[in-house]
């Protein structure tokens, strides 16, 4: 059971004791990424997140890296499209050079003129990476077409021209509006005392700003528009790699759990549909499944698979196959059954470490405004019916809402348009 607590100056922190384990993991998680960004400084989340680990007021880039290595810790950040946590992993005698460090980083950050400028070649050559990794890339091309025009379409990693310009003053002024008290959270979990985290967190919390502005500040955002439509990107290599954006739901919102069995079902696993069809019974595939995307006014639910450019067809073929079958036959109990153990199995391994349990805490926070006990998942999830999954198939498999993203080396005149129905028909080809 988790316990939340609020700062002096306003942060929450989340936090659960496991005593039976020998670590503790830490996270400081801010509520801002990619779909904050104007599109001038498109990539600056994601920047400001390398640079905070290049030096501050009192430790060089050295410094830091040496202190969490002489203690056998582990310190690192991610960016996603809304959200950025930095988080450390230590042994719990080592939890006051964690919260040291990362309190640092994040509150006393110099962003060193030269080491901005050498960053901005290192986030260049990420970008670079992406572009050269195909089943990456695809993903990129999916979120840029399905949210034509909206934050959330840009790449988190961000794009060539705004890097290039990005300057100290971009850097201090979004902080300044985004890294503040009332859009930041503290997460933990493991082996430790509260009131010494607690009041280690008064002491090296105490330099944020308060109230968030300009990027950052409070108001509901626009929901962004689902795009249909197909993208194609012409790429010489072995395989081609296909992305079907669909609608999905956001964070909160109650048919996210059915959307989960059905995924499960339909791409989620090696006894999904999609996986069992094109990989095992016509080998035409390596890669081949769905996910869900949930964001906070909005959701995607993806289908991706890699193939060779002469099954390209039959590929996506075979994927709305799959999808108009669920929707004209409908699933079986059996079917759901299995989703539903298999969802509940996979929830509770995945939090069987101290990092993973301090993730699902800050990042449920920072996007819900709540922690979602572990009883109320498993019983959300035991709670979606046959009935219930049925309900969302309409919804979700809506080919006139569809956004399909190709690379690879198609043929010339390629169009993906031709295998979607964008008619008002009943799911029939």
């Amino acid at each position: 059971m988790h316990e939340k607590r609020t700062l002096e100056n306003g942060i929450t922190v989340v936090y659960e004791k496991l005593p039976d384990f020998k670590s503790v993991a830490v996270g400081i998680w801010v509520k801002a990424g990619s779909a904050n960004e104007a599109k001038d400084i498109n990539g600056i989340s994601h920047f400001i997140e390398h640079m905070m680990f290049k030096g501050t007021k009192k430790r060089s880039a050295r410094d830091i890296a040496l202190e969490m290595d002489n203690i056998g810790g582990q310190l690192n950040a991610f960016t996603s499209k809304e959200c950025t946590c930095y988080h450390a992993k230590v042994m719990d005698k080592h939890l006051g050079t964690a919260v040291d460090v990362l309190c640092d980083i994040i509150q006393n950050s110099v962003f060193d003129k030269n080491e901005l400028e050498k960053e901005k070649g290192v986030v260049l050559e990420e970008v670079s990476m992406v572009e050269d990794t195909p089943e990456e890339l695809v993903f990129d091309i999916l979120a840029q077409g399905v949210f034509s025009g909206h934050p959330l379409g840009q790449p988190v990693v961000g794009n060539r021209d705004a890097i290039r310009a990005f300057s100290r003053a971009h850097i201090i002024s979004f902080m300044g509006d985004c890294y503040t008290t009332e859009n930041a959270v503290v997460s933990a979990a493991g082996n430790f005392d509260e009131n010494i985290l607690l009041q280690m967190l008064e002491e090296k919390m105490a330099l944020m700003p308060i109230e968030c502005r300009g990027a950052c500040a409070g108001g509901e955002r626009p929901v962004p528009e689902h795009t249909s439509g197909f993208m194609t990107k012409k790429k010489e290599n072995e395989q081609v790699h296909v992305c079907l954006g669909l609608p999905g739901y956001p964070m909160a919102d109650k048919r996210s759990y059915s959307l989960n069995v059905l995924n499960n079902i339909l791409g989620g696993g090696m006894s999904s549909r999609l996986f069992q069809a094109i990989r095992e019974e016509k080998g035409l595939a390596y890669s081949v499944y769905s996910y869900p995307s949930f964001y906070a006014n909005t959701g995607l639910f993806t289908l991706y698979a890699g193939t060779s450019p002469k099954y390209l067809k039959q590929v996506i073929e075979m994927m709305l196959q799959e999808m108009r079958k669920l929707k004209k036959e409908g699933l079986t109990d059996e079917e759901v059954a299995q989703a539903k153990e298999q969802l509940k199995g996979n929830y509770i391994l995945g939090l069987e470490s101290t990092g993973s349990k301090m993730i699902v805490l800050g990042k449920s926070q920072t996007l819900l405004g709540r922690v979602i006990e572990e009883e109320e998942t498993l019983r959300k999830v035991e709670e979606v019916t046959r009935e219930s999954v049925a309900g969302i198939l309409e919804e979700v498999f809506d080919e006139k809402r569809m956004f399909a993203a190709v690379v690879g080396n198609t043929e010339d005149g390629f169009d993906l348009s031709d295998y979607i129905d964008r008619g008002q028909d009943d799911g029939q080809a």
